[in-house]
């Protein structure tokens, strides 16, 4: 397997097959992960399916270049894992359809898990946006209840100033109910008639006077009643004097 008839992939078909593989060996025994985050460095190597040379291993002289350099005939697999598929003793072990296998199974498995990590992501993105706004709603009504509180604090004297504008349209609503209530109306009706009583008390006062001076004016009446009766006791000394005569 010389270097001159070795077909190599390019590097961003490497980077690819990195991706698709999630920086994992491909190899569902291992799935070893091929980034070392402390140095930067990738243990990783982009393994040909098909050997990239006539001669090596699961070689096939009939495949054009194009096909061998493209990303459909490469694996992402750990340093290990890539010469352990390369060796005489594995290679009855490892062919092409088992290598196929891998490849497929495992993007498909990073590829569903990256959109579950999407869609969650997207969930929770909704989720932080609902709970925002929910918590600036409750800050503005925080704010809204703090100046109502502060409102009567800083200003106590226009409500002062208020209060008599208030007051007659307090006293409106109050007159306005007084007709609907009936019983408010007929107790002034009882205190009429007491009025009037006071003013029919002085009169009665007068008529005791008129009675009293009727009695006064009676009496002299009465006297010449009396005299009438007396009159016939004077005759009587009269007729006596007639019979001493």
């Amino acid at each position: 397997m010389s270097k001159k008839t070795r077909i190599n992939f390019t590097y961003p078909i490497k980077q690819q097959l990195e991706r698709l593989a999630n920086h994992q060996c491909s190899n569902p025994e291992c799935r070893k992960n091929t980034d070392i985050v402390e140095t930067g460095e990738t243990i990783g190597i982009a393994s040909h399916i098909v050997a990239a040379s006539q001669g090596g291993p699961r070689g096939n002289p009939n495949m054009p270049k194009e096909k061998i350099s493209s990303i459909d005939n490469g694996i992402w697999l750990c340093a290990n894992c890539s010469i352990l598929i390369d060796k005489k003793n594995c290679v009855q072990k490892y062919t092409i359809p088992v290598l196929k296998k891998w490849k497929k199974d495992w993007e498909k498995k990073v590829r569903n898990n990256r959109k579950n990590k999407i869609i969650n992501e997207k969930k929770q993105e909704k989720q932080k946006q609902k709970l925002l706004k929910k918590k600036q709603k409750q800050k503005q009504k925080q704010k809204q209840k703090k100046k109502q509180k502060q409102k009567p604090k800083q200003i106590p004297k226009p409500k002062q100033k208020q209060k008599p504008t208030n007051k007659k349209a307090t006293t409106k609503p109050k007159q306005k109910p007084k007709p609907k209530k009936p019983p408010q109306k007929k107790s002034p009706k009882k205190k009429s008639p007491q009025k009037k009583q006071k003013p029919k008390q002085k009169p009665k006062q007068k008529q005791k006077q008129k009675t009293t001076n009727k009695k006064a004016t009676t009496k002299p009446k009465q006297k010449p009643k009396q005299q009438k009766k007396k009159s016939p006791q004077k005759k009587q000394p009269n007729k006596s004097q007639k019979k001493k005569k």
